[in-house]
């Protein structure tokens, strides 16, 4: 083969068609290749240049670049949409979060001349945008139990103090030539007090807590509730009227103050308790605190610890151990409110003292009240027969030898402080304690019922009669 070079020349397998260099005669498969005739190998295409992708990839760099372009412009869109983000120390769904107005803080509210300011005003919020308010909560279901309410105090109370100084310019004191006591303004022209406190005058001297000075008409009265309400003319707007609550709604443990005027013209009472008792003093209801009234307490309003009113202090009572008062239901005052006329009233200018006749036969009104005491000793008696058995049980288990003589019950001698029936061995404690408390009770009701006998003029040997006839006769009970 002209122009082949003759390292190029070989020669081709008859058996399995490689080709064999010379010098070599045998094929690797074992083939020999001798005669065949040295060749040149065929030629092989050349290989095609690779593609130019210049270009491709310019493109695709292009692309991403453009879409971060746009991605980018979306977000900032976006983040100028959204409302202001709450600043450090602001709460998620807090109204600080909804609008950037924040919302004031409680005060009182504003008084107009001729009107009175309320007790506490919470002024409302600054409403939040359409498109910023949070969604709506889904309805409460009716049907669903409720929660008691809690006397614990939230994050948003109004706090004590400032119940007690929005409350305090309703007080007033009020006079007559027999007696002083308290009261509160329910109306600008309406003032709620004991029944007692009156002595049954028609006409008596109302103070307010700024001086002013102005005469009253006992416009309603019951003795057997111990409620009276006077009219006056207009205080000053700085007098503030109390709002009612509902005393049906009083649990046991409940916070209470209790706003007095004591004695003293300077001296005014705040007496902070828990409701310790709702009890029935014979037919009628009354609270029991151990917020101990001050002299001159007697009228004053018992407020929650919203401010609103729940009871009228009526009298305080001693026990072996503590002492406190018992308080007239507000729901009880609510009826006589309704039958008092809102009309102008005018009062006489004469200062002369009117006495209102407490019946048109005193002693009918007494006999009412003797029949009451008789109920009420009855009905307490039934708890001090109660407490004879259990007295009774106590003493065979722990073994009471050191008993008193003399008493009309054995259990009485619980009211001597120094009595020895006070050292009870050591596994009887429990017992002891319980039968301390029901004998308290019971002293309780006797001080109470003892009271409003008094109130009602019934004699003391009619009392210390039926005391006897109920074996509950005790002398501290007559005085």
């Amino acid at each position: 083969m002209a122009g082949a070079s003759s390292s190029t020349l070989s020669r081709v397998c008859p058996g399995c068609g490689r080709r064999v260099p010379p010098p070599a005669m045998t094929c690797r498969c074992g083939k020999s290749v001798e005669g065949v005739a040295l060749t040149a190998p065929p030629r092989r295409a050349p290989l095609a240049p690779p593609p130019d992708t210049s270009r491709r990839e310019t493109a695709i760099k292009i692309g991403i670049g453009l879409a971060g372009v746009l991605i980018g412009a979306y977000m900032i869109s976006r983040s100028l949409a959204r409302p202001a983000m709450p600043s450090a120390g602001t709460k998620k769904g807090s109204p600080a979060a909804a609008t950037t107005t924040p919302a004031p803080r409680p005060t009182a509210a504003p008084a107009t001349p001729g009107t009175l300011a309320t007790d506490i005003t919470l002024m409302p919020s600054v409403p939040a945008r359409a498109a910023d308010a949070p969604a709506a909560a889904p309805a409460a279901d009716p049907s669903a139990p409720r929660e008691p309410a809690s006397d614990l105090p939230t994050p948003s109370a109004v706090p004590l103090e400032d119940v007690v100084e929005h409350a305090m310019p309703g007080i007033v004191m009020i006079q007559t030539e027999k007696t002083r006591g308290s009261g509160f303004l329910v109306r600008p022209d309406l003032v709620v007090t004991n029944a007692h406190v009156t002595a049954g005058y028609l006409f008596v001297t109302v103070t307010s807590m700024t001086g002013v000075k102005m005469q009253g008409r006992v416009a309603q009265f019951s003795d057997e509730h111990d409620i009276a309400l006077i009219q006056v003319g207009r205080f000053s707007p700085t007098d503030a009227q109390l709002p009612l609550g509902e005393s049906s709604a009083l649990r046991l443990g409940q916070g209470i103050v209790a706003l007095g005027w004591a004695q003293s013209l300077e001296q005014h009472t705040v007496t902070r308790g828990v409701i310790t008792g709702l009890r029935q003093v014979g037919t009628r209801p009354m609270i029991q605190t151990d917020a101990a009234p001050h002299p001159g307490d007697s009228g004053g309003p018992v407020l929650d610890r919203t401010g609103q009113v729940v009871g009228i202090t009526t009298i305080r009572f001693e026990g072996a151990s503590s002492s406190g008062g018992l308080a007239v239901p507000i729901d009880d005052v609510k009826p006589f409110m309704e039958r008092v006329s809102a009309s102008v009233l005018t009062i006489p200018r004469s200062n002369a003292a009117t006495v209102v006749p407490r019946t048109p036969d005193a002693a009918v009104e007494r006999s009412a009240g003797l029949q009451r005491y008789a109920a009420d000793v009855a009905s307490i008696a039934t708890r001090a027969d109660s407490l004879d058995g259990a007295w009774g049980r106590y003493r065979v288990l722990c073994k009471i030898t050191s008993v008193a003589p003399g008493q009309t019950r054995e259990w009485f001698g619980l009211y001597d402080p120094a009595s020895p029936l006070h050292r009870a061995p050591e596994n009887c404690a429990t017992l002891l304690n319980d039968l301390q408390r029901q004998a308290d009770s019971v002293r309780a009701g006797m001080i109470a019922a003892g009271e409003m006998a008094r109130h009602a003029d019934v004699y003391p040997g009619n009392r210390r009669e039926i005391r006897q006839r109920y074996r509950l006769d005790f002398p501290d009970w007559d005085r």
